[in-house]
């Protein structure tokens, strides 16, 4: 039943995009869409429940910013590794974005979309979401997260190599382009190897070349200004060059 239900585009885990003072997200039989973290720490880890946040320049998923746009609030004052989140990280002016369409479905080798949804979901007013794995899907590159804008126009995807490497944000989208124009085959790399690009991605953006956004910055030049950054790195090249190829 619970299979059949994600198939249609349920989860059986429902996002409550509520007031922000609500204490907690609604709770049901499956799962609740909390940060990773925050569900290992409340003992709700489970292999078969992916977990992610879905992060945005200044919070904002769309296809432009306005010409001022608000004030950030302030992040946590612990690093990203303390916190105990995956390897890539967001940016330091990337936000949480409450009601963003998350969806999760199966890639080919070149990393384009095959079939329908597995499921679909909406991220709560933390920008958390949660979706039960039915039957016979398992985490590795060929399976793909995407953030999605109201409008559709713009989207952020991450292929999920384990069930807390679930969040989204333009660093993600930038690898996932890189790999796709190196004709990388998303069906035969390892998980290893993905999960430690994404570690010499995340080390180039926040330490050898840290990106600055601006508040006029939008999605998609902030994906291509990483993307064209990462296209320069000689150790992701190198893993790269190393990785199987599609035909």
């Amino acid at each position: 039943m619970l299979a059949t239900s994600l198939l249609l585009g349920t989860t059986g885990c429902d996002a409550n995009p509520g007031a922000p003072e609500a204490s907690a997200p609604v709770d049901t039989s499956d799962c609740t869409p909390r940060a990773p973290n925050a569900a290992d720490q409340a003992g709700e880890a489970d292999p078969r429940v992916l977990r992610g946040v879905v992060h945005a320049p200044f919070g904002k998923l769309a296809a432009y910013q306005p010409a001022h746009a608000p004030a950030l609030p302030a992040r946590s004052p612990f690093p990203d590794w303390l916190v105990g989140t995956a390897e890539a990280a967001p940016l330091d002016t990337e936000r949480t974005v409450p009601e963003a369409t998350v969806h999760l479905y199966k890639i080919d080798a070149r990393g384009a979309r095959t079939g329908e949804n597995i499921a679909e979901t909406t991220s709560d007013y933390g920008g958390n979401w949660c979706i039960r794995l039915p039957e016979g899907v398992s985490p590795g590159p060929g399976l793909m997260v995407e953030a999605r804008a109201a409008d559709g126009a713009t989207r952020l995807r991450r292929s999920v190599v384990a069930p807390f490497a679930g969040d989204t944000f333009v660093g993600t989208e930038a690898l996932t382009r890189l790999l796709q124009a190196n004709n990388v085959d998303f069906l035969r790399i390892s998980t290893e190897t993905y999960i430690n690009m994404e570690s010499i991605a995340d080390t180039r953006m926040d330490l050898l070349d840290p990106v600055v956004l601006t508040p006029q910055t939008n999605v998609e030049d902030a994906v291509e200004q990483i993307r064209s950054r990462l296209a320069t790195d000689p150790r992701l090249l190198e893993k790269i060059e190393k990785t199987p190829k599609t035909k």
